[in-house]
């Protein structure tokens, strides 16, 4: 019985010896330059916007450590390539309750000393509804913004 025991707590001990407190990030990438997007839109200030805002929502999610382009592991390099603001929500009267922001961008994380790409896409696409009564366009710019990053963070250190 005591030789059981003995056994039991054995391998109990040894289920928990491959436990480890480091973090479960997958990426590969430490450090990230973000210089200022391209916009290939007739929208102005929306390729400063969306850098910042990228930029903003990397830092805060503290994964990756982003630094500037010329000190840093890799690059993101993306350009804006639409911007579509329209209405999608209609009450009974067929007056607009909800306007949808489209943004959608281009983009490539390449590394840093040659120019390698870690991965790629042609078209992310951030959308943001916001209401006509009391919201403005940048409220729905700033959630699209917000899905662009997210996005963008999973590629980045979620591994592919």
């Amino acid at each position: 019985m005591k030789r059981l025991l003995v056994l039991l707590l054995a391998l109990a001990l040894a289920g928990c010896s491959f436990y480890s407190f480091k973090s479960g990030r997958t990426s590969v990438v430490s450090s990230i330059g973000i210089p200022l997007f391209e916009n290939q839109t007739a929208e102005y200030g929306l390729a400063e916007q969306l850098t910042e805002g990228i930029t903003a929502g990397l830092i805060k999610e503290n994964i990756v450590k982003v630094v500037d382009p010329s000190r840093a592991e890799s690059i993101l390099k993306a350009a804006v390539i639409t911007y579509k603001r329209s209405a999608y929500t209609f009450d009974a009267n067929d007056n607009v309750r909800e306007y949808i922001v489209e943004i959608t961008i281009r983009a490539r994380l390449v590394t840093a000393r040659d120019d390698k790409t870690i991965w790629e896409a042609q078209a992310i696409r951030g959308w943001g509804e916001y209401a006509a009564d009391g919201e403005t366009e940048q409220d729905g710019q700033v959630r699209a913004i917000a899905k662009l990053t997210q996005e963008i963070i999973n590629r980045t250190v979620k591994g592919w």
